[in-house]
């Protein structure tokens, strides 16, 4: 096999105390592999790969990894693997077989990226610490299997060392970039949020279905629906950028929310002016969610109702977060 270089691409995800701040994926040759939909305390795990999805317990997973320029930076590892794409894929869906379920403290991204990372280099550990690390204490470090050999070698050393590694994003190795084909977005933070409307459903990020341009369009989320459960589509990510009174909505599909002027709600895959939102807090602890053109977004009395942006505010328009 041809040697390949591996790369760690990082994307700030939240400043918040107990959640994750960074997203990890990790690239070989610069095709990225990573845990997707940015994933939802006990959602369904998911890989995805530069082809799509490798290996998920979800059956409504889909999309494909970021790529560099997507990042908000990234650590070139100087490191090389000798493993071929199967048997990259054969040890992805090992490890969501293993790990079926998400979780913020891990198994996340952050596992997914050390395990693999590991397994690439036929056992050298990836020399970050995780942002959990921090929450569990630097003795109590979680070892995938891989690390055992090097443990049984140096076991004191290594269990007293890895407290002293760096975060990724503090090394000083980072190439920082603009992110989401949007300069402003580079020092954007993100929180995780779920929208309720008034009659109990949630706004979910849902696909275009039926006929030839269904399947054309399959694999991109177009509308914003309501539904009846709380899951990964229904999960998004306020993404704040400092200085300003306006956030963009990003999917779990890694779209933004976007209104047009005609009033029409759908996604997009870029954060520009159509994308922002400003949230305009109610005396009854709901929000309302401004466009960019001044409009509302707007719900219906109908589970799968398709939301809308309209000029008048009425109760329809006011939505619960979570």
């Amino acid at each position: 096999y041809n040697e390949r270089s591996l790369t760690l691409g990082l994307l700030k995800l939240s400043e918040k105390p107990g959640e994750l701040a960074w997203h990890w994926a990790i690239g070989v040759d610069d095709e990225f592999y990573e845990v997707g939909a940015l994933g939802g305390k006990g959602s369904h795990m998911s890989v995805l790969g530069p082809e799509g999805v490798v290996a998920s317990h979800d059956p409504r997973a889909t999309g494909n990894s970021w790529n560099k320029e997507q990042m908000t930076g990234y650590i070139e590892m100087h490191r090389t693997t000798l493993r071929s794409d199967d048997e990259i894929e054969e040890f992805i869906c090992g490890w969501v077989e293993k790990h079926p379920v998400y979780h913020v403290l891990g198994p996340n991204c952050q596992y997914f990226v050390a395990d693999l990372f590991e397994f690439l280099t036929e056992g050298s550990p990836l020399q970050f610490r995780k942002d959990t690390d921090k929450i569990r204490g630097p003795f109590q470090v979680l070892v995938s299997p891989f690390s055992l050999a090097a443990e049984k070698s140096s076991h004191v050393h290594f269990r007293r060392s890895v407290h002293k590694w760096d975060l990724p994003n503090m090394c000083g190795r980072v190439v920082w970039q603009d992110r989401l084909s949007d300069p402003a977005l580079k020092e954007a933070t993100m929180s995780r949020i779920s929208f309720c409307d008034r009659y109990g459903f949630y706004l979910s990020a849902c696909f275009h279905h039926g006929g030839v341009i269904g399947k054309l369009l399959s694999r991109y989320p177009t509308v914003v629906k309501t539904a009846e459960d709380c899951d990964d589509w229904e999960t998004f990510w306020l993404m704040k950028t400092p200085d300003t009174d306006f956030v963009y909505i990003l999917t779990c599909h890694q779209t933004f929310i976007s209104v047009s002027l005609e009033g029409v709600v759908h996604t997009s895959s870029k954060a520009q002016e159509t994308e922002r939102f400003r949230m305009e807090p109610q005396e009854d602890d709901t929000v309302l969610l401004q466009s960019f053109h001044g409009t509302y977004l707007k719900s219906g009395p109908q589970v799968g109702t398709s939301l809308v942006a309209v000029s008048s505010v009425d109760e329809d328009c006011k939505f619960t977060t979570y």
